[in-house]
């Protein structure tokens, strides 16, 4: 996304009050308290803004709503609405009532926090919509009346822990695309339909991506996940239209069945439920409904087409409970389908639908979905660290179960379902070992049903690879890898020097390694080490010149201008001027500079200037050369300092699984790949359980489960790092398998 959709904030608010001014950054001032924004007395200056100003709606010394009325017309090339002070707590909500918003470009509901808004009547336009980005930030909407039409697309990505909400209540959504759970931000946003209408206007985004979101619950109608029970006893669905009454359109509006028939099934209707829940069906009952026929068998067409007069077993009889428990153990691994009649008093008969669930061919012993993050004080915490016992309380243990903050559980790097566990691994002194213990309550006896594999999947980083040498004096050598420095995230080497104000650093690149035509190395000034800084970089490429990139503020997307046909050596050069101005220059020889190009950064003392390197490939590793670096009448400290950024790197050690009996009975497995912290890719990894009850554990009452990292045997090699885990599971050996 290009650096103007985003910061170029700007409003026209068509009032018969405005003339011509320049370009200013406007904060939206509540201290006159009507909340309108036709008031001029509510904003900063003595006049609302104009074309080209600067406008974030953010007040927050109270949520009160900032309101456009009937009477208000703006025009505007983009608007956010968040609190932009993370310092404070609260949140901003933007109300329209009536009247005309026009957005030539991007409207951004929750750009640092919480943004809210609401749309009663009048009409919306913009060329983007989007709502939250990355955490913390969330966007919440309400489309409850008018019109809001979107020219490329409405995304409704992740944002915070909770996810941001497209709620289309009444209205019409008239949108490109609809983007949920935007694969960079998560997968917890919400969309739900009720009364409204969302039109998705190109081809691009139509019935397959609609079908998959509605599979997936992501797409709700009524706010429940198509198919359940709303709030008012009826079941919903999210109905499409593909090319039929709209042609070249998806129309999506939400619908509900016959509240007579039972609903909402446990099992869900399609799920996948392992053999101890797979034990009887709840449902809820229709309207007027004072009995129940219930069907079950393993035969969909069976269980469909059968009635009261079956004698095959598949009719499980008339009862008044809605709820039945199987008389019969069920199949691992088999799909079984049930039906529920429901009867009136004076004896009317409603049909339900068939449903189905599936009997899991494994058993669970851990698939790390049911943590959560509540307090502890709280019935329902249930944090991944209470449960997995690390080396917090023990200095001998380097390891760490979960993130230091929530979300806990780690929810971007995961296998199946929607979390992992991070596990932590640190060798360094006083560290005798790492290891991560379950104590097992339930599913102790690991011979049941014929179970005799443990199956586990694992994923680590890559070894660091990233090197800032000085040899000979004055001459520089970076080694790096690193997907790139663009985006919302970086990766790269950087070695660098504390700088408390303006300040310039000058250096010639002497050659860069051809990993990728877009590598990158030369001068980068940052604001903070954080992945996602805000930063300006004046470089060279072994393919597309000299590059000017930047990131004006932490978190949004990049901007560049580049310039073909430059090669190294050549001398680059980034002047920090004033409050955040930036200029970057390029030259053949040191004395005659090109001016590339300027930004305006969000940046504060201290920051980071030095040289940077990305290799634009994770896989490889590249090398750059600098010589003649020099921070002309710059107050920087003396010494070097250089570390990746955003690239995860991990200490070469071997995994290992312990089974333990209370008895003290236990034994180890170790993966067969010593450096199995490096593999960067899901891994499964099948254990034979064998090979534990060969050692003398006793598979019928196995009371731990650990999982540790590195040779306990020689502690004294220190390294670090981070492995994931996830979908931790007993199944029966394949015939053929070779498990080790």
């Amino acid at each position: 996304m290009s650096r103007n959709v985003i910061c170029l904030v700007s409003v026209v608010c068509v009032l018969g009050l405005l003339g011509s001014a320049s370009a200013d950054e406007f904060r939206w001032d509540n201290s006159s308290g009507d909340g309108l924004w036709r008031t001029p007395e509510n904003w900063d200056r003595d006049r609302v803004p104009d074309t080209g100003d600067v406008l974030y709606v953010d007040w927050l010394s109270d949520p009160t709503d900032v309101i456009i009325d009937a009477e208000t017309e703006a025009r505007c090339e983009a608007v956010v609405v968040s609190n932009d002070d993370v310092s404070k707590q609260g949140y901003v909500h933007l109300r329209m009532t009536g009247g005309t918003l026009e957005a030539g470009d991007l409207i951004r509901i929750g750009r640092r926090e919480l943004g809210m808004f609401t749309l009663e009547a009048g009409t919306v336009t913009c060329s983007a919509f989007q709502l939250g980005r990355k955490e913390p930030s969330k966007g919440v909407v309400y489309i409850n009346g008018g019109t809001v039409t979107v020219a490329t697309n409405t995304r409704v990505p992740r944002g915070g822990n909770e996810g941001s909400e497209l709620h289309v209540n009444g209205g019409v959504l008239y949108t490109g695309g609809l983007v949920i759970n935007d694969p960079d931000y998560g997968t917890n946003a919400t969309v739900d339909i009720t009364e409204g209408i969302i039109v998705l206007t190109r081809e691009e985004d139509q019935t397959e991506q609609m079908q998959e979101y509605v599979k997936q619950g992501w797409l709700t109608a009524y706010g429940v996940t198509s198919g359940e029970v709303t709030e008012d006893g009826r079941q919903a669905f999210v109905q499409m239209d593909y090319d039929v009454t709209n042609p070249g359109v998806t129309t999506l509006w939400a619908v509900a069945s016959d509240p007579t028939q039972a609903r909402t099934p446990i099992p869900a209707n399609g799920s996948t439920v392992t053999l101890p829940e797979a034990t009887g069906m709840s449902w809820s009952a229709g309207d007027n409904a004072v009995r129940h026929d219930v069907y079950f068998g393993a035969d969909e067409g069976a269980v469909a087409n059968s009635d009261a007069s079956d004698t095959t077993g598949l009719y499980r009889g008339r009862q008044e409970a809605s709820r039945y428990v199987l008389p019969e153990a069920l199949e691992w691994g088999a799909t079984y389908y049930w039906r529920i009649d429901e009867l009136e008093a004076d004896g009317t008969l409603h049909s339900g639908s068939v449903w189905s669930f599936t009997v899991a061919d494994y058993f669970v012993v851990d698939d790390f979905e049911a943590y959560n993050d509540l307090d502890p004080n709280d019935p329902n915490s249930n944090r991944i660290f209470y449960t997995w016992t690390d080396g917090w309380y023990d200095l001998a243990n380097g390891s760490r179960v979960g993130h230091l903050d929530a979300p806990f559980a780690e929810r971007t790097i995961v296998h199946g379902g929607e979390q992992s566990m991070p596990c932590l691994y640190d060798y360094t002194a006083p560290a005798e070992y790492s290891r991560v213990t379950r104590e097992l309550v339930s599913l102790r006896d690991w011979t049941e049903q014929g179970v005799g594999v443990l199956s586990l999947w694992f994923r680590g980083y890559p070894a660091y690879v990233g090197g800032f040498v000085e040899d000979p004096a004055g001459v520089y050598t970076l080694r790096a890898a690193g997907t790139d420095i663009w985006e919302q995230s970086d990766e790269f080497h950087f070695a660098y020097k504390l700088l408390s104000g303006r300040g310039t650093i000058i250096a010639k690149v002497e050659s860069v390694a051809p990993t990728h035509e877009w590598s990158k190395a030369g001068v980068m000034i940052r604001d903070t080490l954080d992945p996602n800084s805000a930063y300006a970089m004046m470089a060279v490429t072994p393919g597309n010149g000299v590059w000017f990139g930047r990131r004006a503020d932490g978190g949004e997307a990049c901007t560049s201008t580049a310039q073909a046909g430059i090669t190294a050596p050549q001398w680059v050069k980034l002047e920090l001027v004033v409050a955040g101005l930036v200029r970057a220059y390029y030259s053949a020889d040191g004395d005659t500079w090109t001016f590339l190009g300027s930004e305006m950064l969000r940046i504060g003392a201290p920051m980071y200037i030095g040289l940077a390197l990305t290799s634009h490939d994770p896989k490889a590793v590249c090398e750059a050369v600098f010589s003649e670096v020099s921070f002309p009448g710059t107050d920087v400290e003396p010494q070097w300092t250089d570390e990746d950024i955003g690239i995860g790197s991990n200490a070469p050690e071997p995994l290992y699984v312990t089974l333990a009996n209370s008895d003290g009975a236990q034994a180890t497995v170790v993966h067969p790949d010593p450096s199995a912290t490096l593999i960067d890719t899901w891994t499964p990894w099948t254990i034979n359980l064998a090979s534990f009850s060969d050692e003398g554990v006793d598979l019928t009452a196995v009371d731990s489960l650990s999982i540790g990292f590195g040779d306990e045997a020689s502690p004294d090699v220190e390294g670090d790092g981070v492995v994931f885990l996830d979908d931790l599971r007993l199944y029966r050996p394949a015939p053929e398998a070779n498990a080790e």
